[in-house]
C-alpha cells in the first residue's frame, strides 16, 4: 500500500518548542482549529482495517462519502484526516509524539466506540464536524489538546480526564460530557477548559483539582451547565471567567456547598435549565441560501421581549466573527415575526453566520452558528407529519445536493438521540424518530455532501 508522507505545507501549521505545540495563527483559547482538511489528494485513503499505525511523516484520511471502521489507531506523529465517517474502537498516541494531529472536517463524523481513548504527547484533535464517544477520553500527557468547533458529545456514563501538564479542551461551539475530571499527576502546570463566546458546555459531573481552570476566551458570554455533582478544590478554578455563566441545575450539588453566587469571577445561577434563563427572544428558524453571487439569510421568532435589534455576524472559520449589518427587532411581541438580510460578498468557500440578538438594556444572546458553501442552492424547512407523531418530515425546494446527507437529532441539552443518513430525491422526505424521544424541543443537524450545515429545531408533542 502506498503511504502518503507529510509534505512541507503542514509544517507551517505548528511551531515546535521544547515543551508544546503552538498554533501559528492567533487564538484566544490555548489552541485554534486546524484548517479544513483536504482528503481529495495527498493522503493515503483508509476504509476498514484492524490496526492502523501512523508515523511522524504519514498522512492518512477517510474520504468524503466513505465509512471506515478501524479497530485500533497507534499514532506516533503524522496526520489523520476525516472528511467522511470514521468509527474507531481504540486510539493511542504515543508519549512524546511529534506533531500528531487528528483533523475532523466540517462534513466529517468521528465515533469513538471502544474501551478508551488515550491522547498522549503533543497530539491535537481538531473538530469542525461531529465527534461522539461511548468511550472514556484521557488527555494523558503534556501538551495534548482537543479543539471543538462543531459538535462534541460523550455518553452520560463516560469520563473526560485531563491528566497532564498544560493539556486543554477549547470549545468554540457545543460540547456535552458525562463527567469532567481535571487533575494533574505531575503536581505543576495545569489543565484548562477554555470557552469561547456563544459556546455551550454541558456535563453531568465535574471535578476540578489543583491548578486546573475553566476560563473564557474573552470574545463573549459562554455557558457552562451541570446537572450532577460539581466538585472543585477551590473557587479559583473559575478565575478570570467574567464572561462565563454557570447553570447549576435543580438536580445539581456543589462541593464546597457554600460556594455562593460566584465561582471566581463566574456568575452562578441555581435551579435553572439554561445559563441565561428564559431567552428574551424565541428564535424558531435561522437559514441561509445562495442567491446569485451572495447569500440570503432569513430568520423567524415566535415571541420577543425588550428586543432592540439583531446583529448579523459572519466568519470564515466558524470562530472569529465580524458584524455585517443590523436589523431592527420587534421590541416586545407574542406573535410571529420574520426577518431578512443579505450578504452580498460572502467567502469563496464556506461562510459561517450567527445572530447577535441585543436587548434594550444592552444584553446580548447569540444564536446557533449555521454555515453554507458557495454553490449550495437548496432551501430547507422542517415540520412534523401531522398524521404520525414519530415522523419528522423535510420539505425542500431542491434536494439535489442532499444525497447521502448526514442527519443527527439532539435534545436541547445536547444529548444525541438519532443518527442516520438520508438520500432524498423529492421535495418531501420522512425519517422515523425513536419512540423513546420524550416530548420537548429538539435540534436536527443536517450536514450535506458539500459540507454545509443546517440546524432547524422542532418540538415533539
Amino acid at each position: 500500500m502506498l503511504v502518503r508522507k507529510r509534505i512541507t505545507p503542514w509544517t507551517r501549521i505548528f511551531l515546535l518548542s521544547a515543551f508544546a505545540l503552538v498554533p501559528v495563527a492567533d487564538a484566544s483559547c490555548p489552541d485554534a482549529l486546524l484548517p479544513e482538511p483536504n482528503c481529495a489528494s495527498g493522503c493515503t485513503p483508509v476504509t476498514n482495517i484492524t490496526t492502523l499505525t501512523i508515523g511522524k511523516d504519514d498522512i492518512y484520511c477517510v474520504k468524503a462519502g466513505v465509512t471506515a471502521t478501524i479497530g485500533t489507531i497507534n499514532m506516533d506523529g503524522g496526520d489523520f484526516l476525516i472528511c467522511g465517517d470514521a468509527k474507531i474502537a481504540n486510539f493511542v498516541s504515543k508519549k512524546n509524539a511529534k506533531k500528531a494531529t487528528f483533523n475532523v472536517g466540517t462534513a466529517g463524523n468521528l465515533n469513538f466506540n471502544g474501551s478508551g481513548i488515550n491522547v498522549n504527547g503533543h497530539t491535537l484533535i481538531s473538530n469542525r464536524g461531529h465527534i461522539t464517544s461511548s468511550a472514556d477520553i484521557t488527555l494523558q500527557d503534556e501538551g495534548s489538546a482537543i479543539v471543538n468547533g462543531g459538535g462534541f458529545i460523550m455518553s452520560p456514563t463516560t469520563q473526560f480526564t485531563m491528566n497532564g501538564q498544560n493539556s486543554s479542551f477549547s470549545n468554540y461551539r457545543d460540547a456535552s460530557f458525562g463527567k469532567i475530571y481535571a487533575q494533574d499527576s505531575h503536581g505543576n502546570g495545569r489543565g484548562e477548559i477554555c470557552l469561547d463566546g456563544g459556546s455551550t458546555t454541558f456535563t453531568k459531573d465535574f471535578n476540578m483539582i489543583q491548578n486546573n481552570v475553566v476560563s473564557s476566551s474573552g470574545t463573549g458570554p459562554a455557558c457552562f451547565s451541570f446537572s450532577g455533582v460539581g466538585d472543585f478544590q477551590n473557587i479559583a478554578s473559575f478565575a478570570n471567567s467574567t464572561l462565563i455563566n454557570i447553570c447549576q441545575r435543580a438536580t445539581a450539588t456543589t462541593v464546597p456547598a457554600n460556594a455562593g453566587t460566584h465561582w471566581g469571577q463566574a456568575q452562578v445561577k441555581t435551579n435553572c435549565t439554561s445559563c441565561g434563563g428564559p431567552l428574551p427572544v424565541e428564535l424558531t428558524r435561522f437559514a441561509a441560501k445562495n442567491f446569485g453571487s451572495g447569500v440570503s439569510l432569513d430568520w423567524e421568532t415566535a415571541s420577543e421581549k425588550n428586543s432592540l435589534r439583531f446583529g448579523v455576524e459572519r466568519s470564515e472559520d466558524g470562530q472569529k466573527f465580524t458584524n455585517l449589518t443590523y436589523v431592527n427587532a420587534a421590541g416586545t411581541s407574542s406573535s410571529r415575526h420574520t426577518y431578512h438580510a443579505d450578504d452580498k460578498n460572502p467567502s469563496k468557500g464556506t461562510s459561517y453566520y450567527r445572530l447577535a440578538q441585543e436587548d434594550n438594556d444592552g444584553t446580548k444572546q447569540y444564536s446557533q452558528v449555521i454555515a453554507i458553501a458557495r454553490g449550495q442552492t437548496e432551501d430547507l424547512d422542517l415540520g412534523l407529519n401531522s398524521t404520525d407523531a414519530n415522523t419528522v418530515r423535510f420539505m425542500s425546494k431542491d434536494f439535489g445536493s442532499f444525497k447521502n446527507a448526514d442527519v443527527s437529532i439532539y435534545t436541547a441539552n445536547g444529548a444525541l438521540v438519532y443518527h442516520g443518513k438520508i438520500s432524498p430525491d423529492q421535495e418531501l422526505y420522512d425519517i422515523h424518530v425513536p419512540n423513546s424521544m420524550n416530548p420537548g424541543m429538539y435540534i436536527m443537524r443536517v450536514t450535506t455532501e458539500n459540507g454545509a450545515h443546517l440546524a432547524p429545531k422542532f418540538i415533539r408533542q
